[in-house]
């Protein structure tokens, strides 16, 4: 059985072929870039200075949390070696019982 294909588009039920419209732009003097404005910064103030302005109390009270944590996490990390805290795992998982098994992970 021999099956016949027939190559080419697909053609529609239109006498004419249809064709793209072609829109054309209009230049970028269209005014849109005057509509926006840019903020701008005095030139006493840095940016920082300017972004710190337009936070409220409860967002710079954040910040200044996190700044004060920033020294104590720090020492927290380094006080451990990373050998220390794979058998610090290694321990926590030979506790837990065996359907909640998971293989163990570091050298040995």
């Amino acid at each position: 059985m021999k099956k016949e294909v027939v190559g080419g588009r697909l053609k529609l039920k239109r006498s004419a072929p249809m064709r793209k419209a072609i829109r054309k732009f209009k230049g970028t003097d269209s005014g849109l870039g005057s509509d926006l404005k840019e903020e701008t910064v005095p030139l006493h103030m840095s940016v920082s200075e300017s972004m710190h302005s337009q936070k409220t109390p409860a967002e710079l009270r954040y910040e200044k949390t996190l700044k004060a944590r920033l020294p104590k996490r720090i020492d927290e990390t380094l006080k451990k070696t990373h050998r220390e805290k794979i058998d610090e795992y290694n321990k926590k998982l030979a506790k837990l019982p065996e359907h909640f098994d998971i293989p163990r992970i570091g050298p040995g």
